[in-house]
């Protein structure tokens, strides 16, 4: 008889012990961008639980995606979310929930989208003669409080050199450096050119008005319905930039309607091979191809050209890259009056309800190096 109830507690507490009483996982919040990737661990208590199955599920498939593992990847970047025509409200982040077997507990994991503007700086160009400082100030935004800090560096510092906690810049000697913030965890970056004691023969950040641009710039537009504007829809510092827009105020092209649009200026330059020109600028372009999975594909792009008297050479193709970034280009040897400018292309497409970001451009600088 003793043996009997002995041998029941002894079973009772077993299964006492071997009973599932929570979950969690681990990290609780990440930040991802499109295409990123990485694998979240839940865990199952108590250690000794006999059930240690766990089951994944995401609260938005259309924009992560989970797998039996755990695994997590962003399949839409937070521009898509936000400007998506299928979607009344957009979300900060997605939900991703580990729930054990019996269904009985779960815990949440938050992805948050990175935006373009996770990070923003004060000025994206400087100019400097030696000797001066200047203060970079960087604007994070940025839903996870331990990531709220930034660290400054240069990437030429017998140029400029930077204080990694301040932002504070100093001009050492003539020539260019790239400053850059960076936040934390390394996942965003920002960057200022800083020219010292350069020749700068234009400098352009489209902070006037769209009728003050109209005297600077040429805007061959025609009578398009998708069109290079100034405004303050999308900027990479600063309040404004020329973007493609399909209503004179957003930045957005509506994919039925075919265009080729363009805007430049006539500069007056020699560049040779011992004291070339150089034209940098802040780009970003996304296609109605990367935001919906569209079987037309298409020849929609955004090109950096050259014009001269023996026609238009196209020197880049940008495209898909709704982040900013920045390109520089080398004129080749050339003497006397040219035009350099941006021309963007979209085809028609038959579903005409997909309309996407299209193209901006930003800071443009050209300069002898």
């Amino acid at each position: 008889m003793f043996y009997m109830m002995a041998s029941a507690m002894f079973l009772m507490a077993a299964c006492k012990e071997d009973r599932v009483t929570g979950v969690s996982i681990e990290p609780r919040e990440v930040v991802l961008s499109l295409g990123e990737s990485m694998v979240l661990t839940a865990t199952v208590t108590p250690d000794n639980a006999k059930e240690q199955t766990v089951y994944w599920f995401t609260s938005s498939p259309d924009f992560v995606t989970v797998d039996d593992n755990g695994r997590i990847t962003c399949i839409r970047d937070w521009e898509y979310i936000r400007y998506s025509d299928y979607y009344d409200n957009y979300y900060d982040y997605v939900s991703i929930y580990a729930m054990t077997k019996e269904s009985q507990f779960e815990d949440e994991c938050r992805v948050w989208f990175v935006s373009d503007k996770n990070l923003k700086l004060s000025k994206s160009i400087l100019s400097m003669s030696v000797g001066g400082k200047q203060t970079l100030t960087a604007t994070l935004f940025d839903r996870i409080p331990s990531n709220q800090t930034v660290t400054w560096s240069s990437n030429t510092p017998q140029t400029a050199t930077v204080n990694a906690a301040t932002g504070e810049v100093t001009a050492v000697a003539r020539g260019i450096a790239i400053i850059t913030a960076a936040t934390q965890d390394g996942g965003r970056t920002a960057s200022c050119t800083v020219l010292v004691d350069t020749d700068i023969l234009l400098s352009e950040d489209f902070e006037t008005g769209y009728g003050t641009m109209l005297t600077r710039w040429t805007f061959d537009n025609g009578s398009y319905t998708n069109r290079w504007h100034v405004g303050t829809a999308t900027e990479n510092g600063g309040n404004q930039s020329c973007y493609i827009s399909n209503n004179n105020s957003n930045n957005r092209y509506s994919g039925n309607s075919e265009c080729n649009v363009r805007f430049f200026r006539e500069l007056n330059i020699v560049s040779t091979a011992e004291n070339p020109v150089i034209i940098s600028f802040d780009w970003k372009v996304q296609l109605i191809e990367q935001l919906f999975d569209n079987s037309s594909r298409s020849n929609d792009r955004l090109t950096f050209f050259i014009e001269d008297d023996n026609g238009m050479n196209e020197t880049a193709i940008l495209t898909n890259s709704y982040a900013w970034q920045r390109s520089e280009i080398t004129l080749p040897s050339m003497s006397g009056t040219i035009r350099v400018g941006f021309r963007w292309y979209n085809a028609p497409r038959n579903n005409s309800s997909l309309t996407a970001p299209g193209a901006a451009i930003d800071n443009i600088l050209i300069y002898r190096r």
